[in-house]
């Protein structure tokens, strides 16, 4: 992406944005790595039911996890980061069988202007922690241990 006339501050306004968009595309592709990630962080945080003080740090954390985890270039060239900067550009990395795929979404998600909101929500439901997928009706119960998964539709 060229920096020229859109100056940093745009560029990083753009890429802000479509990391979020990224994030939210990745966990809708990948709902149950993204209830296994949240099942590992409940259970390593000590979670404890009805405690909402840090679901939302769960949650956020768990979709920057599965993006990293998802992503085949580590670093800040990966398709969802920051990008390499140069002088007057960011550039993106994107390898594998689906990199041309990958790269023309991401380059959808930096064309954007409306941020990636998350459809995603983590909740207590009668002393269950329920992820759930608000747009399409999708739940998943994590155990308290952070190792079963229950999905329902």
């Amino acid at each position: 992406m060229q920096v020229g006339r859109q100056g940093e501050e745009e560029i990083q306004r753009r890429n802000t944005t479509a990391e979020e968009k990224w994030r939210v595309q990745t966990a809708g592709r990948n709902r149950l790595k993204l209830v296994q990630i949240v099942g590992d962080l409940v259970a390593k945080w000590k979670i404890i039911p009805d405690n909402d003080t840090k679901l939302e740090e769960v949650m956020a954390t768990a979709m920057r996890t599965l993006v990293e985890q998802q992503c085949r270039v580590p670093g800040t060239a990966r398709i969802g980061g920051t990008g390499l900067r140069r002088s007057q550009e960011h550039r993106w990395v994107a390898i594998g069988p689906e990199a041309r795929q990958e790269m023309e979404e991401w380059i959808c998600c930096l064309d954007s202007d409306t941020p990636g909101t998350s459809p995603f929500q983590l909740e207590w439901a009668h002393q269950q922690l329920v992820l759930s997928q608000l747009d399409s009706g999708w739940a998943s119960e994590i155990s308290n241990s952070g190792a079963g998964v229950q999905e329902r539709e």
